[in-house]
């Protein structure tokens, strides 16, 4: 259970100590795989307009996502639609150069813009912009000047560069730093590498990344339902029969009275008010007592026998989406009552016998009141899993689980009014009958035979109506009760996700892992930053960790699989660790080198193509978890699998995963421009222009890159 000081989103706290104690049963997933597509309003890769500056902003948005070519091509089309502010030409100038070595500048389409650029920058103070791009240059040929790695930087320049780069404005020199950090590794010595890495180590934690980063990947809550309640489906016709029924009694007794004389009529009059007031205590007992029963009965079965009222009488459909909305909604609710459990391995078996009628109610009440309207995205519904979990685990401590359809038990005076109002009934009409039988006539024994029917049908179904109309009002205020308590915590979760992240922060946290993790890999091989010729950074999702992103951006990871490439004089280093989004953390590390005659070659697999208009069917892709499964491409052409492989000599290879968006695309949204924009941003493109030239150069990739970058820096 929600331990104090745990935030609503789950268990930031008390998840730890409890997951080594607790073992998941019933199929529960602990630590299943979300993914979602943040549905709320978020603009920060879509258009509100079609204005050039707003273009500009989507620009500046894919830029800071690590997506340069996308930036490159809107903050184009905005600077010639008039929009050309020095913030403008320094983001350009950055999408052009992002994530570049020296070579790959001199071979870039786009070096005339650039060029243009950074010959209209000015080392003004009155800037930061104009500064910044003016810093650009200076960098830019500082690189290009140096000559080939492991060639230092002339130190008058370097060092004037570096007191640049120092006295810019932080937010640029973080962007700087970023976009240009291929070619800053290549000629930053000592003083500003250290200076460098201080930046890095505190841009990892920058803006509460540890307690904010986590709420990326929960999203925004569904919006609490009432629970259907089953009704009367006559209750105007329940009324009605039993007025007419009270009606037919009085017109009967009322005759039979008139007929009655002597001893009769004075013994009727005598008992008449006894018989009112016994037939009143005993409606009244058997109407507490009935409507009691009813209760118990109803709310057992929703504990025991796994029944759940449906919202709009309509069972979710059988499509895939709505199989892996069931799926989803189901491990949901067996992993927080799994969480919810007691850490005592006894109280724990407890928990779960007593609780396990209803979950299932509860995860099926919930699987057909939202089924429709949010099917494709449960994971909004996580909370209400948590809050029915934490709800029952109060109950449960209270010892109020097994008395809660007990809780309008009728009191002992009631339950005693109803069997001795009606044994006292019984004994008046024996007596009123005997007198009946022995002075009346025919008729009045016959009238007064339909008085006893007429009465009996009246008392029971007057007494049966007011059971159920009380049953249907106690369930509609434990309805409002649920209502209330469930928005109550769903007010609570968007509070607590008011400062969620932007995808802006979370590539640039990510950024800075990487950096980091660059550097970490510089240390345990002995190497300076000036001794790469490039490096390369890929990165995958891992299948346990959850997936968010933002419409039309790209996927983020709660945990990701790095793989670092160094690439040196001396030969190419493979550096692999798993990184921890929500902390930071970085895992075990393993290491590979090899001389470049080893790469056999660098290649993307694709799972399948079609061409669009037509359908195919593939066998055996695999799905998230590693299993085989069957995957059909659709009709727009798309791929639904591509892995990036680097195979060597020797029959080794290594691989990274793209993204392929499955379960999280909108519609409208272009599947191709998606796997271009994950390719990009997981590193694949940049790794799979250099390693090509590996795979064919062999062995004379060092000269040939040297050359490279010397007809760069002549040209």
């Amino acid at each position: 259970m929600t331990g104090p000081g745990n935030q609503p989103d789950g268990r930031e706290d008390g998840a730890a100590s409890q997951s080594s104690t607790n073992s998941a049963t019933d199929g529960a997933q602990v630590g299943a795989q979300f993914g979602f597509v943040h549905g709320n309003v978020n603009y920060t890769y879509q258009t509100r307009d079609d204005s050039p500056a707003e273009k500009f902003r989507i620009g500046r948005n894919f830029l800071q996502a690590g997506a340069p070519g996308k930036a490159a091509e809107l903050i184009e089309d905005a600077r010639a639609r008039g929009h050309d502010t020095p913030e403008v030409r320094f983001c350009h100038a950055l999408a052009l150069v992002s994530n570049r070595s020296a070579s790959e500048l001199a071979l870039m389409e786009s070096r005339p813009t650039l060029k243009l650029l950074i010959e209209q920058a000015s080392s003004a103070p009155d800037d930061h912009y104009q500064q910044g791009l003016f810093v650009i240059g200076r960098i830019l040929d500082l690189v290009l000047r140096r000559g080939a790695p492991p060639a230092p930087a002339p130190a008058p320049d370097r060092d004037e560069v570096f007191a640049l780069y120092t006295a810019l404005a932080r937010d640029v020199r973080r962007d700087i730093g970023r976009h240009l950090d291929r070619l800053l590794a290549g000629v930053a010595e000592d003083e500003m590498e250290l200076r460098r890495a201080e930046e890095i180590d505190q841009g990892r934690f920058d803006g509460d990344r540890r307690r904010r980063a986590r709420k990326y990947f929960i999203p925004d809550p569904a919006r609490p339902l009432r629970r259907y309640v089953d009704q009367d489906p006559h209750p105007i016709r329940s009324w009605a029969l039993s007025g007419a029924l009270c009606i037919v009694f009085a017109l009967t007794a009322g005759y039979f009275l008139a007929l009655t004389s002597g001893i009769g009529r004075t013994v009727a009059s005598f008992l008449l008010p006894a018989l009112v007031a016994a037939a009143t205590g005993a409606g009244w007992g058997f109407v507490g007592v009935s409507a009691a029963r009813r209760w118990n009965r109803l709310t057992r079965t929703r504990l025991e026998k796994r029944r759940a009222p449906r919202f709009d009488d309509t069972r979710i459909d059988s499509r895939e989406d709505a199989k892996r909305f069931k799926a989803t909604v189901r491990d949901m609710y067996n992993r927080e009552f799994f969480f919810a459990s007691p850490t005592d391995k006894q109280k724990a078996k407890q928990w779960r016998k007593d609780t396990e009628g209803i979950r299932r109610s509860l995860r099926q009440e919930c699987i057909d009141l939202y089924g429709s309207r949010h099917r494709r995205n449960p994971a909004s519904l996580e909370w209400l899993a948590r809050h029915h979990a934490e709800r029952m685990r109060q109950r449960w401590d209270r010892a109020e689980f097994k008395a809660w359809p007990d809780i309008y038990r009728p009191d002992h005076f009631r339950r005693l009014a109803g069997p001795v109002g009606a044994v006292l009934l019984l004994v008046i009409a024996v007596l009123l009958s005997a007198n009946i039988i022995a002075t009346a006539s025919g008729a009045g024994i016959l009238l007064w035979l339909c008085t006893l029917v007429a009465g009996s049908g009246a008392y029971v179904q007057v007494a049966s109506t007011c059971a159920s109309h009380k049953v249907a009002t106690w369930q509609r205020r434990e309805t409002d009760d649920e209502l209330a308590e469930a928005t109550r915590a769903f007010h609570r979760q968007m509070d607590y996700l008011k400062d969620r992240p932007s995808d802006v922060e979370i590539a640039t946290w990510l950024d800075f892992d990487l950096r980091a993790i660059r550097n970490d890999a510089l240390k345990l091989y002995g190497l300076r930053p000036g001794d790469l010729f490039t490096h390369l950074a890929l990165t995958e999702g891992r299948p346990d960790g959850r997936r968010a992103r933002e419409p039309r951006g790209p996927v983020r990871y709660e945990k990701y699989g790095t793989k670092l490439l160094l690439l040196t004089e001396n030969g190419l280093r493979q550096f692999e660790i798993e990184l921890d989004f929500f902390t930071g953390h970085l895992g075990d590390r393993k290491r590979l080198g090899f001389h470049y005659d080893k790469v056999a070659s660098a290649t993307v697999r694709e799972a399948g193509r079609v061409a669009p208009g037509r359908r195919l069917t593939i066998i055996s892709v695999e799905d998230e978890t590693g299993n085989e499964i069957e995957a059909s491409a659709d009709e727009t052409g798309h791929l639904y699998q591509q892995d990036f492989i680097i195979a060597l000599v020797n029959g080794s290879e290594t691989e990274i995963r793209v993204e392929n968006y499955k379960d999280l695309t909108e519609p409208g949204e272009d599947q191709a421009r998606l796997f271009e924009l994950a390719l990009e941003t997981s590193g694949v493109r940049n790794a799979m222009r250099v390693m090509e030239a590996v795979a064919i150069e062999g062995r004379d990739w060092i000269q040939k890159e040297k050359k490279r970058h010397d007809w760069g820096a002549s040209t």
